[in-house]
């Protein structure tokens, strides 16, 4: 079942225990598309949301990094240390970074385009979670970003961007190729 059928099935179940659905199909056929519309709605409003802050952005480079979820050890004492910050100061932490690369406006629209593409279900996330690549998206010197583990199939995000982008196996796979294509290597099979 994909999540759009969950939370309808859900919705309707919480509508049916309050009372708000009648027993008739018609009625819940309607109550149903209506649901369906809204739901549509607001996915449709956050990806026109994500393709403004995209293509409006002053500039946005990718990059590949060690993994901000995985501690490190001290070179000098052997003690385990916190897992490094992906943003210190509201800047990216160069002393993680691997590659970069400043997107020019192709590469920014096609990013767009996979980040925007309609996905059939997000049912596919693991729990490993070590990203090591990442979108930085700068806007009127404000840095928001994404944050990808392409192993398990996760990610995270700056508080301003939504955390309820629907990713699919094709997304993902789009999403790791165009890395690939844009010339990064690092941790990417």
């Amino acid at each position: 079942m994909n999540s759009k059928h969950l939370i309808n099935s859900i919705i309707t179940v919480s509508l049916i225990i309050s009372g708000c659905v009648g027993k008739d199909s018609e009625n819940k056929e309607n109550d149903m598309k209506t649901i369906e519309n809204s739901t549509s709605s607001n996915t449709v409003a956050l990806y026109k949301g994500l393709s403004a802050r995209l293509l409006e952005s002053d500039s946005i480079i990718i990059v590949s990094h060690e993994s901000t979820n995985q501690p490190g050890k001290n070179s000098i004492t052997g003690k385990t240390t916190p897992p490094p910050a992906l943003i210190i100061e509201g800047r990216p932490n160069k002393s993680i970074i691997h590659e970069n690369k400043k997107l020019d406006s192709r590469s920014t629209l096609l990013l767009e385009n996979i980040l925007t593409a309609s996905s059939a279900d997000s049912g596919i996330a693991m729990t490993c979670f070590q990203p090591r690549h990442a979108v930085f998206i700068y806007k009127n010197d404000s840095l928001s970003y994404f944050d990808f583990c392409f192993d398990c199939f996760n990610y995270s995000a700056s508080s301003d961007i939504s955390d309820r982008i629907i990713f699919d196996e094709i997304k993902w796979k789009n999403l790791q190729n165009f890395f690939k294509s844009e010339g990064f290597e690092y941790e990417l099979y």
